[in-house]
């Protein structure tokens, strides 16, 4: 919880601030293979048909983390997926994630899905783009900035107001291209 309350303290409980942490350095390599058994056994809604790894670190210390996998062939419920790859790190002075996969069917239908996230002083920017292989082309591309804000209600407590701020963005539906204004949204605790 502290090391992501560097990117969205809002968000995030302080109520722990003070209390002293042993340091935890962690890493990992986890190969994954086939889990259609278990997952039956279990009732689990995700399925790895393929083997896929899943690598990371992280060290509460310098508050660093990297969490990458990659998963060729899975489900979630019922539906299959592709060329699966999410990352998340911090690398600099912001939290990255990114999120790729390609949803496909018997009949050859694919889409492809790409999320891209950052998160830094209270504010998270994310790009989300999908796009099918249809010959009439089915395709989303959506720029958002979502900014997060503690107020304080007039019986003083905290309130969480949240701004979404839309950039310019677009979908194209059977060919037709509808273009997206920039558009703001604010959702706050209503009296």
């Amino acid at each position: 919880m502290n090391t992501f309350k560097t990117y969205i303290p809002t968000l995030i409980d302080d109520q722990e601030e003070n209390e002293e942490f042993e340091e935890n350095d962690f890493t990992l390599f986890i190969t994954i293979e086939n889990t259609e058994q278990i997952s039956r056994t279990l009732k689990l809604p995700f399925t790895v048909l393929s083997q896929g790894s899943l690598t990371g670190h992280y060290n509460n210390q310098y508050n660093k983390f990297r969490i990458k996998a990659y998963l060729p062939n899975f489900m979630i419920g019922k539906t299959f997926f592709e060329s699966g790859y999410f990352s998340c790190e911090n690398p600099r002075d912001e939290a990255v994630l990114q999120l790729k996969a390609t949803q496909y069917n018997a009949k050859g239908l694919r889409n492809y899905l790409d999320l891209n996230a950052s998160a830094n002083d209270n504010t998270l920017h994310s790009v989300i783009e999908w796009a099918n292989n249809k010959a009439q082309l089915y395709k989303a591309h959506l720029n958002a900035t979502t900014k997060f804000t503690e107020e304080i209600t007039e019986e003083n407590l905290p309130a969480l107001r949240t701004d979404i701020d839309i950039d310019n963005s677009y979908i194209i539906v059977n060919d037709s291209l509808w273009n997206i204004k920039p558009a703001s949204i604010t959702v706050k605790n209503s009296e």
